[in-house]
């Protein structure tokens, strides 16, 4: 279950007419929309028969169609505090936040920025929300319900992921022979080298192949991955020929080679560049993985030293593993979901080609992030001008949009640095019917 990642507050009248979608923006996005408008006389019959004042009828946000754009149209406040159910969430990008927040976690934009919003379509009020700042956003999922059903998804071979009801934990088959498959949450902000952030997970292995289709083993990862990045066709993670940019993930090697099994927990930059020390230490541990025994594995980031510490703790006995620090040549990197994936072993080399067969249980997934870029925010008319006022986060940049079809959007403002403060946005142009949103990116 996921908890404490986006909760929203709305000021609104009792009788006002509240209409709240998720869709598709475009990129890893979750957007903060507010619809801004001069006179907000909605009664009590005009709300309950879906219309703004006495007869003008609320705009509908656009279907694109398909099952995966769905939406919750909630007619006054009073049922949407009843519901606690806002929005449904797009098949593959959703943050999937139960209750009462949206996030919808898109992998990347162009120009080199990864996007990141929270989606609120409002009218009713001049001053429509507010969100609760937090010091850190923490996720847990204890797989006691399906996780379909509250923010996980699925891409690739839905058949290597399962659910077990009984025991509530998920079955995972790592199968190289297999395409890329992800079982994934997203984190509902993007991280990079500057945040501090921790994973941690339960991890049961019942059976490792290595080798079952070549000579040499292949890596078995749980960690944090962009989703751009890793659902493209030409994404092989065994593969230096090719790019396997943004991960942050706990790897294990099967002894085949003659190398010794080796856990690797590692870092890929942005261009495809495995993290190491400034002398040559990439922090990897010659060490075997038990075979049906509970291990509690975490992964903590620390901002402060550019250090990616490890451990391992089974029967109560934590064992030492080594850290992985990040060295000044290194670039950067983005990544914005937790996933357990099985990678595709293609595009190897066929004389080093590496292969995996693997079984086990995942189970008690704890993660913490920082907050979402986007907190405390409120929208309303200063004079004739709309304006948005949140706090922002540095090393964001801001920009208010508008649209008055939910179609085509427009910026109203430039792209303003966070500045880990109040921010204020306004439309400089006086419009009466629009609807608005603030566009948070952060660039590489």
């Amino acid at each position: 279950m996921r908890r404490c990642s986006c909760r929203v507050g709305w000021l609104a009248r009792p009788d006002a007419g509240l209409r709240i979608c998720s869709h598709r923006a475009g990129w890893m996005r979750t957007w903060v929309a507010l619809h801004g408008m001069k006179r907000m006389c909605a009664s009590p019959s005009s709300a309950a028969a879906g219309t703004l004042g006495r007869d003008r009828p609320l705009p509908s946000p656009p279907r694109r169609g398909g099952s995966n754009d769905r939406f919750v149209q909630l007619d006054t406040v009073a049922d949407q505090l009843a519901e606690r159910r806002l929005l449904s969430l797009s098949l593959r990008e959703r943050a999937g936040v139960r209750g009462d927040s949206a996030a919808e976690a898109q992998p990347a934009s162009p120009a080199g920025l990864l996007t990141h919003s929270l989606l609120l379509l409002f009218l009713g009020l001049p001053l429509l929300a507010t969100r609760t700042a937090a010091p850190a956003a923490t996720v847990t999922e204890s797989f006691a319900t399906n996780p379909l059903t509250h923010g996980w998804h699925l891409f690739g071979n839905t058949n290597l992921f399962l659910w077990d009801s009984t025991n509530q934990n998920l079955r995972v088959t790592w199968d190289s022979l297999q395409t890329n498959s992800y079982f994934y949450l997203p984190l509902g902000t993007i991280l990079d080298r500057q945040d501090n952030f921790s994973v941690a997970f339960d991890l049961e292995m019942s059976d490792i192949a290595a080798g079952v289709a070549t000579n040499a083993s292949f890596p078995l990862a749980i960690g944090l991955i962009n989703l751009l990045d890793a659902t493209r066709t030409n994404f092989f993670r065994g593969s230096p020929a090719h790019l396997q940019p943004n991960l942050v993930e706990f790897t294990f090697f099967p002894d085949t080679a003659g190398y010794g099994p080796t856990i690797w927990p590692d870092i890929w930059s942005t261009n495809g560049t495995l993290a190491g020390n400034d002398n040559g230490d990439y922090g990897y541990t010659i060490m075997d993985l038990p075979i049906g025994v509970v291990m509690r594995i975490t992964l903590s980031y620390s901002a402060s030293n550019q250090t990616l510490n490890t451990t391992l703790v089974t029967n109560g006995v934590s064992i030492p593993l080594n850290r992985l620090t990040i060295g000044t040549n290194f670039t950067d990197f983005r990544v914005a979901a937790f996933a357990i994936p099985s990678y595709s072993d293609a595009g190897q080399n066929p004389r080093y080609a590496n292969s995996i067969l693997a079984h086990g249980i995942v189970d008690n997934v704890l993660l913490t992030v920082p907050p979402p870029p986007v907190q405390n925010l409120t929208g309303k008319f200063a004079g004739n001008q709309w304006q948005a006022s949140f706090t922002s986060l540095t090393n964001w940049l801001y920009t208010l949009e508008r649209t008055g079809d939910l179609r085509s959007w427009t910026a109203v403002s430039t792209g303003t640095p966070g500045i880990g403060g109040t921010l204020i946005l306004p439309d400089p142009t006086a419009f009466t019917r629009q609807w608005y949103r603030v566009n948070a990116q952060r660039p590489y």
